[in-house]
């Protein structure tokens, strides 16, 4: 339901389901992440980079670390001292680039991911070891102010 690190990677094996003799057009990630910092502090960035298949699509700076009132989803044995929740985010990887909540972040496109026939489709979240700021925390089903986890919708066309 939740996951945090101050510094390393995370990385998710999404099944591909994309039909023989079709190509990706779009894959799109929704997710509700913050930085991670000791304790909270609204004001702590994080720059996190975002790979697909191997590829780096792009970074975004998290503003900070959210802790200023209790997550909507969260449990009651969760410490109020905990950072709460996150900001439900949108990574889209099309033919024009990457985009986070439609602000491009990046030049590589869906027709340049290395993506194979059958094989499963890897998303990698990323942050380096900082002085000050850095870290992620993604949130997932019964956490945070959506409670929801990872969503992952891919767009496919004919070849």
């Amino acid at each position: 339901g939740v996951l945090w690190l101050m510094a390393g990677q995370v990385t998710y094996r999404i099944p591909n389901y994309i039909p023989k003799g079709k190509r990706l057009k779009a894959v799109l990630i929704t997710q509700e992440i913050s930085s991670e910092a000791p304790g909270v502090c609204g004001d702590w960035p994080s720059r996190i980079d975002f790979s697909l298949c191997g590829a780096g699509v792009g970074s975004w700076v998290s503003p900070g670390d959210y802790g200023d009132r209790r997550g909507l989803h969260n449990p009651p044995w969760w410490s109020d001292g905990l950072n709460q929740y996150g900001l439900r985010k949108t990574l889209r990887v099309d033919a024009r680039g990457a985009y986070m909540d439609g602000e491009r972040i990046g030049g590589v496109t869906a027709a340049q991911l290395p993506l194979r026939p059958g094989e499963p489709l890897t998303y990698r979240l990323s942050v380096e070891s900082a002085q000050q700021g850095g870290g992620l925390t993604l949130f997932g089903k019964g956490f945070g102010n959506y409670g929801e986890n990872i969503a992952v919708r891919v767009e496919y066309a004919d070849a």
